[in-house]
């Protein structure tokens, strides 16, 4: 099921259980409020509105990501990289609590910077070999960790031009190309 917020309307929440789409627009002027209700994404997930967490969500995106011109309220949430395709990710001038990326293979290209300030907040795990990319941005965390050890191999490579990656508080780095 493909789901469109438009302004103007009735605006939803999402209050329990997992809930599953093949994409999620949020329009330019709606919102879509999640309450208690994790989200699976297998395809786009694009906010140009306001999406809204109010507690311990779980979004776990599976495709391409786009939060251009959107905004964000985050509580404790949780946003998950994740599947086998290639993934591109520009989360605007949002700031998330959590983003773990735990791919099963393919690419994630990161454009534009993100800010994750809470927690264990970006978490790469390598254990089936990716890579990432990121341009254009500055990528700001509170904490990075990065294992891209598997079988003994590094199995994560980091690539792009432009770009810097701040950690505000604890940094580690395993096996990375």
């Amino acid at each position: 099921m493909r789901i469109g917020v438009s302004a103007g309307g009735n605006y939803p929440t999402i209050t329990s259980g997992d809930n599953g789409f093949d994409g999620l627009i949020v329009e330019s002027g709606a919102t879509l409020t999640m309450d208690g209700g994790d989200v699976t994404v297998s395809n786009a997930l694009r906010v140009a509105g306001t999406l809204v967490c109010a507690g311990t969500e779980k979004v776990t995106l599976l495709g391409d990501v786009d939060f251009t011109g959107g905004s964000f309220t985050r509580a404790l949430s949780t946003f998950v990289l994740n599947g086998n395709l290639a993934e591109s990710v520009n989360f605007g001038t949002v700031t998330l609590h959590d983003l773990v990326v735990a791919k099963s293979g393919g690419s994630v290209a990161f454009a534009g910077g993100f800010a994750a300030d809470d927690a264990f907040p970006f978490a790469l795990d390598g254990n089936a070999g990716w890579s990432a990319s990121f341009a254009n941005g500055k990528y700001s965390c509170r904490s990075v960790y990065i294992d891209g050890v598997a079988d003994g191999q590094a199995k994560i490579t980091l690539s792009g031009t432009a770009w810097s990656m701040e950690a505000k508080s604890l940094a580690k780095v395993f096996g990375v190309r």
